[in-house]
């Protein structure tokens, strides 16, 4: 695909996107024990429906007149302006996420690792197994219930799980969109997608699926979800999202606009991966690697423009990127959404690696880009602000919801942090900040630090 310019914008119901012919759900009987105790049952499983053939809707990727999508010009270097949190933030808050708590009341023998996700009610967060299982609390750090229990896919004799690393990612997740979620489950050799009310507990839809399939799915709303792929290396025009409803239905197919390689035995290197995918205030989005547009899933038959990166004449194509190198080209690294700003990280290759890395945002009150002078991996504090109890924060580990930010920490994460150098050059007060909390988490807990 060609550089996009503001005198095509409304051309663009060609751009983006892939992902590879999948089938619609299969018709099973719902096997239940696969549902954590903590979620009510199925009474009437959805699986008896039969799913009508073929797609619904033909794709609609359209620029709305009336809010078109926004320019991000990075074919020059920006205005230097240090990202500063404080300026779009103004309080800290901390939340200590316990194991739960079972049914006959005792503590659940899991560790909290990672917060799956945050609304307006709820903090859902995974334990610490190959096959987690899946908690939810308040957003005062209540535990309320156990989503699903730790996966029981089938074993060999020497007793190590049959399960690809594809299942196990698949396996991992949830994805949310005000109070619905999807999540996969598996049972022996049943592997399902489940519909979850968060505010009632209710499985309200489950059914069979495929977690083989290199494809991540994500919840558009309450009755629609997509299947999203896209593999540089696969050397067909396929569509690269697959949209379906909880009946079994194939909604629509978006197709992949990007360009497809054509030498399938030609060896080469992916520097961009598949780009990002995430949620906008409850908004499904996607970047699609090497492509310059990113879209809002508007619904399971409709895309809606919202950025175009202008990389200019730094823009790589994918020929160039996967067989020469990428040399004197820019690569995008990292991107992440706010209600506030957009974080766009990117680096430019020469002989065949990144050298030089770069640093911008995107502030949208504002309009405008600037290049963060901040060198270095942690976020800057500002010590004279609201922020100043924040515990020193990695890029990384920086990730957002709906107008707040947050970073996890487990006592194992804080205790390997201490040891870098750049840590020890930090604020001796952020230093002290980290080390408090340290002393009071324990072992099996998370610490999850929300700003807003």
């Amino acid at each position: 695909m060609k550089p996009l310019y503001i005198s095509v914008l409304l051309t663009l119901s060609i751009l983006c996107c892939n992902q590879p012919k999948t089938k619609g759900l299969t018709t099973e009987p719902d096997n239940t024990d696969s549902i954590a105790s903590g979620v009510k049952r199925l009474e009437a499983p959805l699986d008896t429906t039969i799913p009508q053939r073929g797609i619904k809707y033909k794709e609609k990727r359209n620029v709305n007149p009336s809010n078109p999508p926004i320019i991000l010009d990075l074919s020059k270097r920006p205005e230097q302006k240090e990202f500063n949190p404080a300026n779009y933030y103004s309080s800290v808050e901390y939340i200590t996420l316990k194991p739960g708590l079972s049914k006959e009341g005792k503590t659940i023998d899991d560790q909290v690792m990672k917060v799956l996700g945050i609304t307006d009610k709820y903090i859902l967060a995974s334990g610490n197994t190959n096959y987690p299982a899946i908690y939810c609390y308040d957003r005062q750090g209540n535990f309320l219930y156990q989503i699903k229990n730790r996966d029981k896919p089938t074993y060999r004799s020497d007793g190590i799980a049959k399960l690809s690393y594809r299942q196990s990612v698949n396996l991992r997740d949830i994805t949310i969109s005000g109070s619905s979620a999807i999540y996969m489950t598996m049972r022996e050799n049943d592997a399902r997608i489940n519909w979850l009310n968060l505010d009632t507990r209710q499985v309200y839809a489950s059914r069979r699926y495929s977690l083989d399939r290199p494809h991540t799915s994500h919840i558009i709303n309450a009755n629609e979800y997509v299947n999203h792929y896209y593999y540089i290396f696969n050397f067909e025009k396929a569509e690269f999202l697959y949209s379906f409803n909880t009946k079994g239905d194939t909604i629509c197919h978006f197709k992949n606009y990007n360009e497809i390689l054509s030498d399938e035995h030609k060896s080469g290197r992916n520097p961009e991966s598949m780009g990002d995918i995430y949620y906008y205030n409850d908004m499904l989005t996607i970047r699609q690697g090497y492509n310059d547009t990113i879209f809002r899933v508007i619904s399971g038959k409709e895309l809606l423009p919202a950025y175009i990166i202008n990389l200019g004449h730094d823009r790589v194509d994918i020929p160039t990127a996967v067989y020469r190198g990428s040399d004197n080209k820019l690569v995008p690294q990292h991107w992440m959404e706010s209600d506030h700003f957009i974080l766009f990280h990117y680096a430019r290759y020469m002989d065949g690696r990144a050298k030089d890395y770069f640093r911008t945002y995107y502030d949208k009150k504002q309009k405008k880009m600037y290049s963060d002078k901040q060198e270095g991996i942690f976020v800057y504090i500002d010590q004279n602000s609201a922020l100043a109890d924040c515990i020193p924060v990695t890029r990384g580990n920086l990730k957002t919801g709906k107008n707040l930010l947050y970073a996890t920490f487990t006592k194992k994460d804080m205790r390997w942090r201490f040891e870098d150098d750049e840590f020890n050059s930090l604020p001796a007060k952020q230093k002290e900040i980290a080390k408090n909390h340290y002393d009071n988490l324990k072992d099996d807990e998370l610490l999850v630090m929300i700003i807003k």
